[in-house]
Formats: C-alpha cells, structure tokens, sequence
C-alpha cells in the first residue's frame, strides 16, 4: 500500500503497453492508446492542483464551477429586498469604594490616634486588595499571552507543513503522469513504426 500510486502507474502503463503491442494491434489502436496515456499523464496536473487546493481548505474546482453555473440570472428575475440592522456593543465597568468611618465632634489625642490608626488599617487592606487584584491579572494576562503564543507555533508549523507538502508531496503525482506521458509520447509518436515492426 506504501506504493499504491507506483503501482497505479505501472499498471496503467502495462496495460497499454499490452494494448499496443499485442499480435495483430493495428496503427490506429496504438495511437488512440498512446493518446490515452497523454491525456491521463495531463490529468494528473489537474490531480495535483486539486491536491494542494484542497490542503489549503479551498473549494474544489468542480464545486467553484457548479457555484458559477448558479450565479447565472434567472430567466425570470426575483424581487430582491435589503435591510439592515445594527447592534451596539456592550459597555462594562469596574468600581472599588472604601468606607471611612466618620470624624469625631471634639476629638481628644486618643480618639485621634485610634481614627488614624483605623484609616491605616484600612489603607492597608485596600492596598493588599488591589495587589492581589494586580496579581491575578498578571498571571491571567502572562497564561493568555502563554496560549497565545503556543497556538500561533502551531499554526506556523501547520503553515510550514502544508508548504512542504505542497512543494514536494505532490511528486507522486508528478511522477505518475511523468510514466504515462513518457510511455504516450512514444505510442503516439511511433504508431506507424511500432505497427510495421509488429506485422
């Protein structure tokens, strides 16, 4: 199985080889088969294109045609109507609020000293909210940005990938219409010789 198009090729080629030359095979048969073998060694380009359009995730060509032939107007033209419609994007926000405890009427030194300690401890707490916010967000942004870059390796691999296939992985397909050209070229070409030498 690891050489299917090999034997494909050779088969074929076999085959109108033993055609050709069989016991009493006429000039015409030859080049009519040599023929064969010409436009089978051409189809293989169309093979290929169709290959590498398809490894790229275009559409194949039968398909682009069916879709052309239907673009045609129609003998007899449909009312077409249009609208439109628009969507406004959604607005989001964030908010953070503290709540200091109110000033005293006629502190003492005490009084004052606690109201500024409890201001500073809430200063602190706001201080360590927002650092854990801050630190969330780093580790979110620096996760993201770590998917990011590996999902867009892959894609470059894919890319490369599909390149070198595209540039060397179509050579079976090139080889096997190389066979059968060569092999049409030569029944084609030579008929008349090749059916004097048979009779």
């Amino acid at each position: 199985m690891e050489l299917q198009h090999a034997w494909l090729a050779l088969a074929v080629t076999a085959v109108a080889v033993f055609i050709a030359f069989r016991t009493g095979a006429s000039e015409p048969t030859i080049r009519l088969t040599g023929m064969l073998l010409q436009l089978l060694g051409v189809g293989t380009v169309a093979w290929g294109v169709a290959q590498t359009r398809s490894q790229f995730g275009h559409a194949s060509l039968w398909s682009l045609f069916r879709s052309w032939v239907r673009r045609f107007p129609p003998f007899r033209p449909k009312t077409i109507i249009g609208y439109a419609s628009g969507v406004m994007p959604g607005f989001t926000g964030h908010a953070y609020g503290t709540v200091s405890p109110a000033p005293l009427q006629n502190p003492t030194m005490e009084e004052r000293v606690a109201l500024l300690e409890a201001h500073e401890k809430e200063l602190r707490q706001g201080l360590r909210q927002h650092e854990q916010r801050l630190e969330q967000h780093v580790r979110q942004a620096a996760a993201a940005l770590a998917d990011e870059a590996s999902a867009r390796e892959r894609v470059v691999q894919d890319i490369l990938r599909r390149l070198e296939t595209t540039a060397t992985g179509g050579i079976h397909i090139t080889a096997i219409g190389a066979v059968w050209l060569f092999a049409g070229v030569i029944l084609g070409t030579g008929s008349v010789e090749i059916a004097n030498l048979l009779k």
